[in-house]
């Protein structure tokens, strides 16, 4: 059975000047014997140590995927060489729901909205159906991380391209997922 684990809690600090302080939330899905990291972050010394803690090597990580192009998820891909970088929006103009990726049992979801190329990934655990959703759900730290229906769909992105595309792309995850990694804050169980 595929596992999923949160390697690295993804953060965001808004700096004088309109930056942003961030990195993503980095999670290892081993699937058919395969380690796949999805959204590596941003900072090479976090991924290393988180990797470390878990008794693997960069060269142990089979295919590296990102739910977006920001930097702050997708950085650190450099570290695992091109070979081993899966970009599903090289291959689609749009990604076709139900798309497996480099294992055929992560499927990559599209839910626009954050950005216009953005998917989401789910993955069946014993535990239950995990959403590995990128910038669909994220919070700006320092901020309460409501997790009930309504607070997660009303919840404002300040920098969504379209928040009534992000609005339908969070709708179709908690009605697929038991649980919700988000892009950057804490994993959680699906209300209801």
């Amino acid at each position: 059975m595929d596992t999923v684990k949160v390697l690295i809690q993804g953060y965001a600090q808004k700096l004088p000047g309109g930056r942003w302080n961030a990195t993503s939330t980095t999670t290892l899905v081993h699937s058919e014997g395969k380690n796949v990291i999805i959204d590596p972050g941003l900072f090479p010394k976090d991924i290393k140590a988180a990797l470390e803690k878990e008794h693997l090597q960069i060269s142990e990580i089979d295919w590296v995927v990102s739910s977006h192009s920001h930097q702050d998820h997708t950085r650190n891909s450099k570290l695992f060489g091109k070979e081993k970088v899966y970009n599903p929006f090289l291959l689609y103009k749009k990604i076709p729901d139900g798309l497996v990726i480099p294992s055929k049992k992560i499927k990559a979801i599209f839910t626009p909205g954050h950005v216009d190329k953005h998917i989401a990934f789910l993955v069946d655990t014993a535990e239950g159906k995990y959403a590995i959703a990128g910038d669909v759900f994220w919070w700006e730290d320092g901020e309460e991380q409501k997790t009930d229906y309504e607070s997660l769909l009303e919840h404002l992105d300040p920098v969504a391209k379209n928040q009534v595309l992000l609005q339908e792309s969070r709708k179709k995850l908690l009605s697929m997922a038991d649980y919700i990694v988000p892009g950057h804050g804490k994993m959680f169980r699906v209300p209801g």
